[in-house]
């Protein structure tokens, strides 16, 4: 079997995650969300716990979309762990389960990966599934699949966040559940004073 992963803050998770994975199942058998217990390049607005809610929730809603689709929350045994949570070591981890892994990103992420601690380590052990490719550059990785998604995934947790900020709806990026979840919390500067 087959397994697609996908690595990010998901602070909120959206639709444009949805829709990656679902453009990866045409490759993979199955893909899963991981959840970062705390990016070093990013100050989390939600603490992992609630992400990992939002997560679920975003699955939750769209079941006929989501088949094969899931979570795993390795980010969180590895910090237990390591007390980190760096890429690497969940990776690491991984490998030690599954056999067949890719890691699915678009060119905004691998472009990132050099950024990111031993990320020589990380593009000389894994298999790539690049979404939506722009330009010809071979990003020194081992690109496995380099597929179109039939899908606008131009969809950003930052523009959500600013959305929500300035008191506008952020439906349908996010489900109503998600945003359920960020109003009760009262995230990314939601008031309902606006």
């Amino acid at each position: 079997m087959s397994t697609g992963l996908i690595f990010g803050s998901f602070d909120p998770p959206h639709l444009g995650h949805l829709l990656l994975a679902k453009s990866a199942l045409s490759v993979v058998d199955e893909v899963k969300f991981i959840p970062a217990y705390q990016n070093p390049f990013k100050e989390h607005n939600a603490s992992f716990e609630t992400r990992c809610n939002m997560l679920e929730r975003l699955i939750d809603s769209y079941p006929s979309l989501c088949e094969n689709i899931g979570i795993c929350y390795i980010e969180g045994i590895v910090n237990d762990r390591y007390q980190n949570t760096y890429t690497y070591k969940v990776l690491e981890e991984i490998h030690k389960i599954l056999d067949n892994v890719y890691i699915i990103v678009t060119e905004e992420t691998l472009k990132e990966i050099p950024k990111w601690k031993n990320s020589q380590w990380i593009l000389d052990n894994s298999k790539f599934i690049l979404v939506n490719r722009t330009s010809w550059d071979n990003y020194n990785a081992n690109i496995e699949y380099d597929i179109s998604s039939p899908f606008n995934l131009d969809i950003h947790s930052v523009h959500i966040r600013q959305m929500i900020k300035f008191g506008g709806n952020p439906c349908p990026f996010i489900p109503e559940s998600v945003y359920t979840i960020i109003k009760k919390r009262g995230l990314y500067g939601y008031s309902n004073t606006i």
